[in-house]
C-alpha cells in the first residue's frame, strides 16, 4: 500500500488470506475425519456391548462359570464401555 492509497489491498494479504482458505477447509476435513473415527470407536463399542450380552447369556446357561468370574469380567467390561462412551460424549460436546 503506497502513502495515502487505501484502496489497494496490504502487501501479503493474498497469502493471508490463501491460508487461511486452506485451514478452514482443512479444518472441516478433520472434523469429518474426527466423526468418522468416533462412528467406529462407536461400532467397536457396540460390538463390545453385544459380546458383553452375549456372554452374560452364556455364563448364566453354564454351569462351570463361577459367579465372581462373571462377575469381575462383566465390572471390567461395564467400566470399559463407560469410559468409552463417555469419552465420545465429551468429543461431541467439543
Amino acid at each position: 500500500m503506497e502513502d495515502g492509497d487505501l484502496t489497494r489491498e496490504p502487501q501479503g494479504l493474498d497469502r493471508v488470506r490463501a491460508l487461511r482458505d486452506r485451514l478452514r477447509v482443512q479444518a472441516t476435513l478433520a472434523r469429518l475425519e474426527a466423526r468418522e473415527e468416533l462412528r467406529e470407536d462407536l461400532q467397536a463399542l457396540e460390538f463390545r456391548y453385544e459380546d458383553l450380552q452375549s456372554r452374560l447369556d452364556a455364563a448364566g446357561d453354564a454351569a462351570a462359570t463361577t459367579r465372581d468370574g462373571v462377575e469381575a469380567a462383566t465390572r471390567l467390561l461395564i467400566e470399559e464401555l463407560e469410559r468409552g462412551y463417555a469419552r465420545i460424549a465429551d468429543a461431541l460436546e467439543s
